[in-house]
């Protein structure tokens, strides 16, 4: 533990031995007027270079003290604990206006109000001179070719002299000059009062011209509503923001590329300004604004029937031409259009004048047809015999103008029936009713059947002709199995060849029956 303090103690001995030796000062190198000449009637600026012992310094301002030709300057700076390192420094020094001489400067180094070196360098300050040039020039910018006036606003000057850089010094008291090539110029004004000389210096910039190459519209006849754009190119301008677009001397856009709505029918004056700050090229073009068509009426039923033709009207104004079409596809033209169509189907109508277009449409639903069955054909024997239509349908109309569902059969005859449903959609079916034969018609006792049994065909003979038969063959569970007619038919024949083996009942009328056997 005593060993290590020692050490410890001895590195502060070392530390502060060096401090001591080196010393908390710096030196001065130079002291230099950063805008010479120093004038009587300026603040003059002393720039003061040197070095610090350590690291850490820090300014705190600078004195002036004035003595006959004899000017001292104190650096201020404070010092607390920093590193032993030598520490370049730069410093600025305001040192105001000074009377007219030739000065002897004696510049401190002051660390924590300690001077620790001195630097003597000398200082010429001379006496301003009455006459102060200035002017002031139409622009700092031109274009080549554009002139540049440059007008004297000096004072307590007797005579003048221009340079522009041309080899020539124009005497007069104002001065204008046209560039020719690009660049820059740099003007200078020196006056005198006859004793001393003041000048001053501008630089004017003068730049190339603009130069358009094309102006492209995506079109010269636009449709009111639609988007116009058009394209410039060019070279020169500086920005986007020297790029600018009139439409009839109004501003409408920046940049290379317009893009505008169409309004106001008729020709239109579009023009394109390119510039760069100190002048501008211009170019235009005419476009012509159109009134499109329009679809004053469009007439297309929301949903049809199947099987039933579609018809589609319309009427418009400005167009010289209308397309229809159905689900994409063209299937005419003109101002109405009528077709089938299978499913549901979107109709489309476009009309155009050539340039401009109008379109609209309509999806068409298609309803499929009611289903309607009265049944097969039937024997009236003077039963009570009843048509059913079947239900859910919106309206039925039968062969009488009768609107029940149902109808009551009293005689034979052709009976038919029409119905609606709930999409407005029809159909149709009709069933033929026959006339049972009377006892007195068939003299059933020369009617023979044979073969009776049979394994299928049988054989009936009526013993005459008769103009109309009905017969209804029934089996034992009295199921209809065979219901038919013949005209002009002395003898039939019926077949029981895919039906079971059994008895079976043929009858012509109510009650007259034979009795068949089918082995």
């Amino acid at each position: 533990m005593k060993s290590i303090h020692l050490k410890s103690t001895l590195i502060v001995f070392a530390f502060l031995f060096s401090m001591h030796s080196l010393g908390q000062g710096g030196s001065v190198t130079s002291v230099v007027s950063s805008s010479p000449p120093a004038t009587a009637c300026t603040n003059t600026l002393l720039t003061v270079s040197g070095t610090h012992n350590f690291a850490g310094y820090t300014y705190t301002g600078a004195t002036v003290v004035p003595s006959g030709n004899t000017l001292t300057i104190s650096l201020n700076y404070s010092f607390g604990i920093g590193i032993t390192v030598i520490t370049p420094f730069t410093q600025s020094v305001n040192i105001g206006m000074v009377p007219a001489a030739n000065y002897t400067v004696s510049t401190n180094l002051v660390v924590n109000g300690s001077p620790t070196s001195s630097y003597s360098s000398s200082l010429n300050v001379v006496a301003c001179c009455g006459a102060v040039s200035s002017f002031t020039s139409s622009a700092t910018s031109v274009c080549v070719g554009d002139p540049i006036v440059l007008t004297n606003t000096s004072t307590g000057s007797i005579a003048q002299g221009w340079s522009d850089g041309s080899g020539f010094v124009y005497t007069g008291v104002n001065h204008s000059l046209t560039p020719t090539t690009t660049g820059t110029v740099t003007v200078t004004l020196v006056v005198t009062n006859g004793t001393c000389t003041d000048s001053v210096s501008q630089t004017i910039n003068v730049l190339a011209i603009p130069i358009i190459t094309s102006i492209i519209p995506s079109s010269t006849q636009v449709c009111i509503g639609d988007l116009l754009t058009v394209t410039a190119v060019s070279t020169g301008a500086s920005t986007t923001s020297y790029q600018k677009w009139f439409k009839d001397g109004t501003q409408i856009g920046f940049g290379s590329t317009l893009q505008s709505v169409a309004s106001g029918v008729g020709l239109h004056t579009i023009k394109f300004s390119a510039g760069n700050g100190a002048c501008s090229t211009e170019d235009s073009i005419v476009v012509e604004f159109l009134t499109p068509p329009n679809i004053d009426n469009f007439t297309v039923p929301s949903s049809i029937c199947a099987g039933e033709m579609i018809n589609c009207t319309s009427s418009n104004t400005g167009a010289t031409s209308a397309q229809w079409f159905v689900n994409g596809a063209n299937v005419g033209s003109g101002t109405s259009y009528s077709g089938g169509i299978n499913s549901t189907s979107t109709i489309k109508l476009v009309i155009s004048n050539g340039i401009c277009s109008d379109s609209t449409e309509q999806i068409v639903t298609v309803n499929t047809l009611p289903t309607v069955n009265l049944g097969p054909n039937q024997v009236y024997c003077g039963n009570t015999l009843i048509l059913d239509a079947g239900s859910g349908f919106t309206s039925y109309v039968w062969q009488d103008a009768s609107v029940a569902s149902t109808f009551t059969v009293n005689s034979a005859g052709t009976y038919s029936v029409s119905v609606t449903d709930a999409n407005g959609c029809s159909a149709s079916d009709t069933v033929l009713v026959t006339s049972c034969l009377g006892l007195e018609e068939l003299d059933f006792a020369n009617i023979k059947v044979y073969p009776n049994p049979t394994i299928g065909k049988t054989t009936i003979s009526l013993g005459k002709e008769m103009k109309e038969v009905s017969i209804k063959v029934v089996n034992v569970l009295g199921q209809v199995v065979i219901l038919e007619e013949f005209t002009n038919v002395n003898e039939f024949e019926i077949n029981l060849k895919h039906f079971d083996s059994g008895v079976y009942y043929l009858s012509f009328g109510k009650s007259q029956t034979i009795v068949i056997t089918k082995e």
